[in-house]
């Protein structure tokens, strides 16, 4: 039921398949939008237990093996708030994970303020190209995005967060809508590839087919708003119809998942 098309229908699934008194409560205090977000936030701590159901779940460390025999130290700039919410355990995920693939390209769709683009930028070695791309400030097309969406896309500052940082010269930024954008300069070329751009099921579809393009072979792609039941939930539904679902890992109990392109 988590992937089907019918929205209300998947949120009154949801419920029933994950509420319980702490729901009821959060109602009852007027904490509709952390309500909206529980049954997700419960199915993921779910999928980290039980290891596989639609998808698989696995840690960080069984991602990577290589990062427990040699634990690196990483690197995080973490700034709070400004309309996004990017969890300190999903950053040093983020982190790890960069460490553990030693990019020479990170590719992100998605840019908004720069943070996970600068802490790429931060755990990759010197000579990474991190390339964002993100929709233009002025006369960009923005009646095909969803309204949750449309609500960040009007409060963008694009690189505020890299800028003047002493890794911001690893930085590219890029213009374009991503379903238009020409990606062929760039085919078979990033290690990893990180996707937080448009979140309806078609942008989400076409973000990963064009990251399966983009990808070199035994590279790794990477989503965030994976495994949300709420306004997010096409993400699922997109990723799962591009690739097989048992190749997927949820890591831990976070929104990022994880794909690794076959050598």
């Amino acid at each position: 039921m988590l992937l089907t098309k019918n929205k209300r229908l998947r949120q009154v699934f949801a419920l029933a398949e994950t509420s319980n008194f702490l729901f009821f409560k959060l109602l009852f205090k007027g904490q509709r939008g952390g309500a909206r977000e529980y049954p997700g936030v419960i199915y993921r701590e779910y999928l980290a237990r039980a290891g596989k159901d639609i998808w698989r779940s696995a840690s960080i460390f069984e991602l990577f093996p290589e990062l427990a025999e040699k634990p690196p130290r990483i690197v995080l700039e973490h700034i709070p708030g400004q309309g996004i919410h990017d969890a300190v355990d999903e950053l040093a995920y983020l982190a790890l994970a960069t460490k553990a693939m030693a990019p020479s390209m990170v590719f992100e769709i998605g840019t908004f303020r720069g943070r996970t683009a600068l802490n790429f930028a931060l755990n990759s070695p010197s000579s990474a190209r991190i390339l964002t791309l993100d929709l233009p400030l002025q006369g960009a097309d923005t009646g095909h995005l969803g309204s949750a969406d449309l609500a960040l896309t009007q409060r963008r500052q694009i690189g505020r967060e890299y800028e003047g940082k002493d890794v911001s010269n690893k930085i590219e930024q890029l213009f374009g809508d991503s379903r238009l954008f020409d990606f062929s300069p760039y085919e078979g070329m990033a290690d990893i590839v990180f996707i937080d751009g448009g979140h309806t099921y078609d942008i989400a579809r076409s973000d990963t087919m064009n990251a399966l393009r983009v990808c070199r072979p035994g590279g790794i792609i990477l989503w965030h708003d994976f495994g949300n039941y709420g306004v997010y939930a096409d993400v699922i539904r997109a990723v799962l119809d591009c690739v097989p679902a048992d190749e997927v890992y949820q890591i831990d109990a976070t929104q990022l998942a994880l794909y690794r392109k076959p050598a």
